[in-house]
């Protein structure tokens, strides 16, 4: 009796599904089970009408923001944790860095358009 965790270490049986489908011609079935187990977004577009062209790039730019928002706060939370030890402070109570700091604005794919 395999439990959930058996067939999803067997690394030998996984090494066998991504050979076959590394061999296999894709169909659209196959290209959204492997985005979906690659954590991806799939989306149709067409380059000879443009159809889900506005939703892809919409797409693009907001993962590409949230990416760039998570390493902001991921960077500004280890400064944080260096001020809570007291490392990152001098008399004049700034920061190592000059006295800059992190300001955070959310920025939306619509931002980008004319």
């Amino acid at each position: 009796n395999m439990t959930d965790s058996d067939w999803t270490n067997d690394y030998s049986y996984l090494n066998s599904v991504m050979t076959a489908e590394d061999g296999s011609l894709p169909d659209k079935d196959m290209v959204l089970l492997w985005c979906r187990r690659n954590g991806l977004h799939h989306v149709e577009v067409s380059a000879l009408d443009g159809t889900g062209l506005d939703h892809a790039m919409e797409l693009l730019v907001t993962q590409t923001m949230d990416s760039i928002v998570a390493q902001q706060q991921q960077t500004q939370q280890q400064q944080q944790q260096q001020f809570s030890h007291g490392k990152s402070t001098n008399r004049n109570n700034q920061c190592q860095n000059g006295g800059f700091q992190l300001h955070q604005k959310k920025i939306s794919p619509l931002d980008f358009h004319e």
